[in-house]
């Protein structure tokens, strides 16, 4: 794509869009280019729409892989090309709403066995006790935490939000004893082995399945799961909706709403309308 993909990276940085992000979004384009055999500008519709077909059809991609290659050629199209007409009417494929498992108080205590290392163990706890989304965890910094409010600043959250969520006082005692037995190379709270990175967060994850691995539990368990397991867990504790979504960086409450699914503590709570009724005239069995 040459000089194409140098004007789309530097519209990808000109938007504020995550590193991370800019590399996923050329790669699409790149493919896109590299399937057709053909440079982005000399194709249009037709061509988006057989790419489409290609990852429904040939590579059977799910849902949210798609949705991110649509989002890569919408950008392309939109912004950097110029034409938004042709992605225009490019729509979304509708995601399957997957109703979270998380894990319980006692299975969070089970996975925790299967850590051996301290450095491990307190990135597993935080990210559990504050809801972290796992490169939020990952870029943490030492001065991000604050002990005097109890908190932690969430840097460049999701869209480039920062935001507080909670910092648990056992977490905390446990965290000060990881501080002062590694000494973490700043200014990452989770260093990586190449100096002024923060461990990578395909390292968190092997991190995570290892230790449930380790420990015996029969749930899939990934970074994401112990976020999931600290929103359920506060909804069956009686915590609001919108306390939870703000702890969590949601933008939208309807996020927030699936975690409604998985608290059986709600469900508990809800008292039946039938067994309201004096006698339901049925004969006893």
């Amino acid at each position: 794509m040459g000089q194409l993909r140098k004007r789309m990276e530097e519209d990808l940085v000109l938007r504020g869009l995550r590193k991370g992000t800019r590399d996923v979004y050329l790669s699409c384009a790149r493919q896109f280019a590299a399937y057709h055999r053909k440079s982005p500008t000399e194709m249009g519709r037709e061509e988006i729409r057989r790419y489409l077909l290609h990852l429904i059809d040939e590579r059977e991609l799910r849902a949210s892989s798609i949705g991110v290659h649509i989002g890569a050629l919408k950008f392309l199209y939109a912004v950097t090309l110029e034409r938004p007409d042709e992605v225009a009417r490019v729509a979304y494929p509708k995601r399957r709403q997957r109703v979270p498992e998380p894990l319980t108080r006692a299975e969070v205590e089970q996975l925790l066995s299967g850590v051996y290392r301290i450095k491990h163990r307190v990135a597993i706890l935080l990210a559990y006790s504050a809801g972290l989304r796992v490169s939020e965890l990952c870029g943490l910094q030492v001065s991000d935490i604050d002990s005097k409010q109890m908190r932690i600043r969430v840097r460049d959250g999701k869209r480039g939000r920062d935001r507080y969520t909670l910092l648990s006082a056992r977490v905390l005692a446990v965290l000060r004893d990881y501080y002062r037995s590694q000494r973490p190379a700043p200014p990452f709270l989770f260093p990586s082995r190449s100096p002024g990175r923060p461990m990578a967060t395909k390292d968190f994850g092997r991190v995570v399945r290892r230790a449930a691995r380790r420990s015996g539990l029969a749930k899939a368990v990934s970074p994401h799961v112990l976020r999931h397991s600290f929103a359920t867990q506060l909804l069956d504790d009686g915590c609001d909706l919108v306390t939870l979504q703000h702890l969590l960086g949601h933008s939208s409450l309807r996020s927030t709403m699936r975690y409604v699914h998985a608290s059986t503590a709600r469900l508990e709570r809800v008292v039946n309308p039938a067994d309201r009724i004096a006698a339901l005239g049925l004969p006893s069995l």
